[in-house]
């Protein structure tokens, strides 16, 4: 029996869309930029404190008293020297990272502020459902504002990490003047 090759249009017309996609697949090469790929990215020198990819709200007064007792804490237990306690309120991650003497040292070297402070205060707790950031102002002889980063594991709030917003020379309160 002879075969004979009949196709409808529609057959051709699919035929066309499958070749045309299978070419549209191997050979584009992605969309093509407007402005010059060849410069770098800016990166600015200072980026600043880290920003929320969520809209974050002001916690619960529950809530941001929890954060506030351990963040206490754990400064308490750094004035103090008591360095395992201070990493024992850190994360678990956080914790993996560092024995006690790391840790000890890392907080006297950079974080020398969290040892010697006289006064503390934090301006304000935010969360995301998932990590809470507060501001905290240390006044003392090295007086600096940190975000602390903190998350809950087992239903306890643990400190993410902490980052120096600004330092503030209380000593430099008034206007400068050109003699």
């Amino acid at each position: 029996m002879p075969s004979s090759l009949n196709f409808t249009k529609i057959q051709i017309v699919l035929v066309i869309l499958l070749t045309g996609g299978i070419f549209f697949l191997l050979f584009w090469d992605g969309p093509h930029p407007r402005e010059d790929a060849s410069a770098p990215p800016e990166v600015p020198s200072n980026p600043g404190p880290i920003r929320w990819a969520e809209h974050p709200v002001v916690s619960s007064p529950k809530l941001s008293n929890e954060v506030v007792q351990v963040i206490l804490a754990q400064l308490k237990a750094a004035r103090s020297n008591d360095f395992a306690t201070a990493l024992g309120l850190a994360s678990t991650s956080f914790q993996m990272q560092f024995t006690i003497p790391q840790f000890g040292e890392m907080i006297t070297t950079r974080f020398k502020p969290t040892t010697t402070w006289t006064n503390v205060s934090v301006e304000s707790v935010l969360n995301n459902s998932t990590i809470s950031v507060a501001e905290v102002d240390l006044q003392g002889p090295d007086p600096v504002v940190y975000q602390y980063f903190l998350t809950q594991e087992n239903k306890e709030w643990r400190v993410l990490g902490v980052v120096p917003v600004r330092m503030r020379d209380l000593r430099r309160s008034s206007p400068l003047r050109s003699p």
